[in-house]
């Protein structure tokens, strides 16, 4: 309460002081705390704890509990006093035999109180010096509620400086600049990010505000800002529909104001997910709402705008610009008073990422007071992690400012489960876990041409061994239709799947520990290469396999990993197969035109052989 009295200018209360939290009997009638009429009920439930409390005794204290028998106060009863049950003011006991203790003073007249402090101030003592400031003086007179007594008897006092209070005071209180916005008229211009003179653009023709928003846009554009969306594989069908049936989903759609998380190892099919989720508004109700969907896919091996947040704000505020550019008007007048006063963008000056924060933020709660916002941000482990949990903490205030607006944003948001972002949310959905009746699907369809391939147990192999991991099965599966059309017996396709067991083993041992790869999970070829020569590849095969990673390859006919072991200098002991012939001073691969490698690992065997 010191602190908040000590506040130059308005703020808001977020909470009683008192209660610890906002008060149950607030809460039932006003839900929202950022209303005016909550905010005019927590003051009054705050008003009447400090009535309450100047008409109480000190707390409540066994040791002194007998003594008090005749005493008709809250020290034991706990209820308040009249002022009317004390006649006078020598009732009030001292309850401290400590000389220096200041509860001496408490049971005094206030009159005799205030001539002691008025004697000091006559007396010119320094009051800065003292905490005389801090101590209750009740005048003997206080009809007068316009009189500002503090005022009058500490004029030099910082405290009640009522020199004008600036923009700035507010502006970057994002709280209390909401609640400005939602009980003010549209043109206050409370929300502006920075001082900006604000264009006129009712002078302005259409054709002419249409190229200042155009120009703006590309100002803000760059070449990859969409290329993590166009890259992400388009879910197949059947695939993803479980979600609209989720319990989390339905409590996130229907009002739950908290960020949805998607969580899942790589691989799991988040990405295609949320793709699915922006290609299919009409299955996650934004269509026939007026609302706005903005995305963002973060991508790890992108450019740099590609993963941080800088580019993140970019492009939102590019489709909101797009989409309506009414509600960012100091964006573009900003971006025209820099044009003219300094050229072109990019050449004599830049966009900054706090300021463009701060415009995404006015423009929403601009877009929130007719309209509701989806926002999909996918891979956002892949703007690093200190990045990450200062984005999830943003979000996480930005929905709690945003509640109150007269439409919804909802925020939905995809991460590699390791990073635990939001541990306290209730609305995650881990992937893996989810997945089984979409892989089985997937599956189902691509077998279906094949009544050999349908009848078999391959499709159990795969959704065991990948683990909810969709890349995976996706590349199993593609593998499994090659061997087919190339005329390969169930049982050997069977017993192919079985062989590469270890790789996958392998890959799910790396990603429990490492939480993710450094490189991506495209072809089982490239997959298979990279985990053979993962720096803890060597500990699992002996862990687990009782031998190398080499003697594998060896077996399996990888011809092109065995002469990059030799390249790099290996020193680990093959055991060289039929096939394979070894010198003194190295050893030799020789693919012998009667040795044929198992079909699933050929493409090694069409990489550039040394000296050819």
């Amino acid at each position: 309460m010191k602190k908040a009295s000590r506040r130059k200018g308005p703020f808001l209360f977020e909470s009683c002081p008192f209660c610890g939290g906002y008060p149950d009997v607030v809460e039932k009638r006003f839900p929202n705390v950022d209303t005016p009429e909550a905010q005019t009920e927590l003051r009054k439930h705050i008003k009447q704890h400090m009535h309450d409390i100047a008409f109480f005794l000190p707390p409540y204290r066994d040791d002194i509990s007998n003594e008090d028998d005749d005493l008709k106060s809250s020290v034991v009863t706990g209820q308040s006093n009249k002022l009317d049950d004390f006649e006078d003011p020598s009732e009030f006991l001292e309850i401290c035999g400590n000389e220096d203790c200041d509860c001496r003073g408490r049971g005094r007249h206030v009159r005799a109180v205030l001539e002691d402090e008025l004697a000091l101030i006559s007396a010119k003592q320094d009051l800065e010096d003292t905490d005389i400031q801090s101590e209750l003086i009740i005048p003997e007179e206080t009809d007068h509620e316009d009189t500002d007594l503090w005022a009058e008897l500490f004029p030099n006092s910082a405290t009640y400086n009522h020199s004008p209070v600036p923009d700035e005071y507010y502006l970057g209180d994002m709280h209390l600049r909401s609640f400005i916005a939602r009980i003010s008229p549209p043109s206050a211009g409370y929300l502006q990010p920075e001082s900006v003179a604000t264009t006129d653009f009712s002078e302005y023709t259409p054709t002419e505000l249409l190229r200042a928003s155009q120009d703006c846009m590309k100002s803000l554009a760059f070449p990859e800002m969409n290329a993590g969306f166009d890259n992400i594989h388009t879910a197949d069908e059947h695939t993803c529909e479980w979600l609209f049936g989720h319990h989390k989903w339905i409590e996130w759609d229907n009002g739950n104001q908290s960020l949805l998380w998607i969580n899942g190892k790589p691989g799991t099919g988040k990405s295609t997910l949320l793709k699915y989720l922006l290609m299919n508004p009409r299955e996650v109700s934004i269509a026939g709402t007026g609302g706005i969907s903005l995305f963002f896919f973060f991508s790890y091996y992108g450019v740099e705008l590609q993963r941080t947040p800088f580019g993140l704000y970019r492009s939102l505020l590019h489709q909101i610009l797009q989409q309506s550019p009414d509600v960012l008007p100091n964006l573009i007048s900003t971006f025209e008073q820099r044009r003219e006063e300094s050229g072109e963008p990019g050449e004599s000056w830049q966009w900054h990422m706090e300021e463009l924060r701060k415009f995404l933020q006015s423009a929403l709660l601009k877009l929130l007071k007719t309209r509701p916002v989806w926002l999909f941000i996918d891979s956002l482990e892949a703007c690093g992690q200190e990045n990450a949990a200062s984005l999830t903490q943003e979000l996480k205030d930005l929905t709690q400012i945003l509640s109150g607006s007269f439409q919804r944003v909802r925020v939905c948001l995809t991460c590699h489960g390791y990073l635990n972002l939001d541990p306290n949310s209730d609305l995650q959905i881990c992937l893996e876990n989810e997945n089984q009746g979409g892989l089985l699907k997937f599956i189902e369809a691509e077998f279906s041409t094949s009544p050999l391939l349908s009848l078999s147990g391959i499709d159990d192999f795969i959704i065991e061994n990948v683990r909810g991991v969709f890349t995976l099965a996706r590349l199993l599966v593609k593998q499994v239709l090659e061997l087919e059309q190339e005329g390969t017996k169930l049982h050997a396709i069977e017993e192919e799947m079985t062989s590469i067991r270890p790789i996958l083993e392998l890959y799910h041992s790396l990603i429990e520990r490492k939480g993710s790869l450094s490189w991506p999970l495209r072809t089982l070829d490239v997959a298979i290469m990279e985990l053979l020569f993962d720096d803890d590849a060597e500990v699992f095969f002996e862990n687990i396999y009782g031998r190398t990673p080499q003697s594998w390859a060896i077996e399996r006919g990888l011809t092109a990993a065995v002469r990059l072991w030799h390249e790099k200098g290996a020193k680990t002991e093959l055991n060289i197969p039929p096939g394979v012939t070894s010198t003194a001073s190295s050893t030799v691969v020789v693919a012998q035109d009667d040795i044929q490698p198992p079909p699933v690992l050929a493409a090694f065997l069409s990489l550039p052989q040394k000296g050819a």
